[in-house]
């Protein structure tokens, strides 16, 4: 696939041949088109003078190097051999025009392709987060394939998770969520990028467009996987055009997949560049605890048994004072064993991401059906340690509530990072509640979520059922 090139027959070349063969035949009237690169369509048209009813025509094929690439059609009052063989001359002439222009395309194609590619490469290389890496990819696949959305999916537990998204904003709201689609699934465990013409069409066959309505807005996709490396659990980078469009991407090439597989590369190595800089932290860290535990404490400690030693030698109110100084030492030794400890320990920050998947499957069983769930934003990067377990503990309160006493046919989880908070909500279409009937399990949660600046909020939906609603600042 490709788009229309921007010079190459812009400067009137083509309209010049048409010109040219309408005179050497003599035709009032003459059309050339040009065929899309993957031979439908009709992506650029010369016309010349007016089509008479009665007229003659001569129609020839315009052969390029791959096959046809366009046509030929004069029209007039008579034709000769002649004037054939000069339409056949004007026909060639055209084709090696739009052989040209057609290459000229897909170098500057390729061009752009292979400078976004370093682009990437060269960011990762620097400081980055790796949500805003999973944009940047995004955008710029979109950009420089001239579609409508870009979409990149990681590999989570046996399924694609949709992790960044550029494009129309009604897609947004897919951040987070599972991809559906089963082919795409296929594209990932393969290595080679494949070309849909119609997406609409593969979701209404696979029976779930339903659940993504929006996909009726394009047309024609390119998947490409994105490989697994040491860091990154593999998934996949999606462009699709606007319905009747083109992409920017050559035939016969695997351009995207040769973005998406650098751009894994990169972001692979950048995560290795950050693991190997915390180890270099976490190895100091080590070294400062030895020099604490073996020079300052010991120290510390040989100081306070010579004043013990010297209480003996003073007057009464001597000792009082050695005693207090012995007793700083001991509170400064505790303090620097819990700081010791504070530098060899050093926890692995789990993803709230993946625990929230957890608790909303944990709960299925239960319920008897799997709650809908929707994480929007930078989860795990934005949301600080303080404010996670309440957002666990917000969902567990509001499913087991659920589970007890909604008779619910429909739940619905949302956790969503903008605009400097994380926002919560749990709504179900069950029977309600009876004002004070819940309070009392969902007290500490208020409070502890007012201690961290934040709100709970419980109210009826409507026509029935509740929703509970948790916000935090991330500051």
């Amino acid at each position: 696939m490709g788009g229309k090139p921007s010079t190459a027959w812009d400067d009137g070349a083509l309209d010049r041949i048409l010109a040219s063969a309408c005179a050497l035949a003599g035709a009032g009237h003459g059309v050339l088109n040009v065929f899309g690169p993957d031979g439908s369509g009709i992506v650029h048209r010369s016309v010349l003078g007016e089509a008479s009813p009665a007229s003659r025509s001569i129609d020839v094929p315009i052969h390029g190097r791959d096959g046809v690439v366009g046509s030929l059609s004069l029209s007039g009052s008579a034709f000769g051999p002649d004037d054939e063989r000069a339409v056949k001359t004007s026909a060639l002439a055209a084709g090696v025009v739009i052989d040209n222009a057609w290459w000229h395309a897909d170098t500057e194609r390729r061009r752009r392709w292979y400078e976004v590619t370093a682009e990437i490469t060269q960011l990762m290389l620097g400081a980055f987060e790796p949500q805003e890496a999973l944009q940047l990819i995004a955008r710029r696949a979109r950009e420089v394939s001239g579609s409508r959305l870009g979409v990149v999916m990681l590999s989570a537990d046996d399924e694609l998770i949709i992790e960044a998204v550029d494009g129309p904003d009604e897609f947004h709201p897919y951040v987070g969520r599972p991809v559906v689609l089963p082919i795409l699934y296929d594209v990932m465990r393969g290595d080679r990028q494949v070309q849909i013409d119609d997406i609409v069409d593969v979701a209404r066959k696979s029976g779930r467009i339903d659940e993504i309505p929006e996909v009726v807005s394009l047309g024609r996709t390119v998947l490409a996987p994105l490989p697994a490396g040491t860091h990154v659990t593999g998934g996949l980078l999606l462009v699709a055009a606007e319905r009747g469009a083109v992409l920017e991407v050559s035939e016969g090439t695997d351009l995207v997949r040769m973005f998406a597989s650098q751009a894994t590369l990169a972001l692979d190595r950048a995560q290795a560049q950050r693991d190997q800089s915390m180890i270099a932290v976490l190895s100091d860290r080590d070294r400062i605890a030895r020099d604490l535990h073996d020079l300052v404490i010991q120290r510390l400690f040989a100081t306070g048994l010579q004043l013990q030693g010297m209480q003996s030698m003073v007057q009464p109110e001597g000792r009082e004072r050695i005693t207090r100084a012995v007793e700083d030492i001991d509170a400064t030794i505790r303090d620097l064993r819990a700081a010791i400890f504070e530098l060899h320990h050093q926890p692995r920050r789990r993803s709230l991401r993946a625990d929230v998947q957890a608790l909303v499957a944990e709960y299925a069983g239960p319920l008897g059906f799997r709650p809908v769930l929707t994480c929007a934003g930078p989860l795990d990067l934005a949301v600080p340690a303080p404010v996670r377990p309440q957002i666990l503990a917000a969902i567990r309160e509001s499913l087991s509530n659920v589970v007890r006493h909604a008779r619910a046919s429909a739940v619905s989880v949302e956790v969503t990072v903008a605009e400097g908070e994380v926002v919560t909500r749990v709504s179900d279409d069950g029977v309600g509640f009876t004002p004070g009937e819940r309070q009392s399990g969902l007290r500490n949660l208020r409070e502890r979520a007012e201690a961290l600046g934040g709100a709970v909020r419980l109210e009826r939906r409507q026509p029935h059922g509740t929703i509970l609603e948790l916000r935090a600042p991330l500051n």
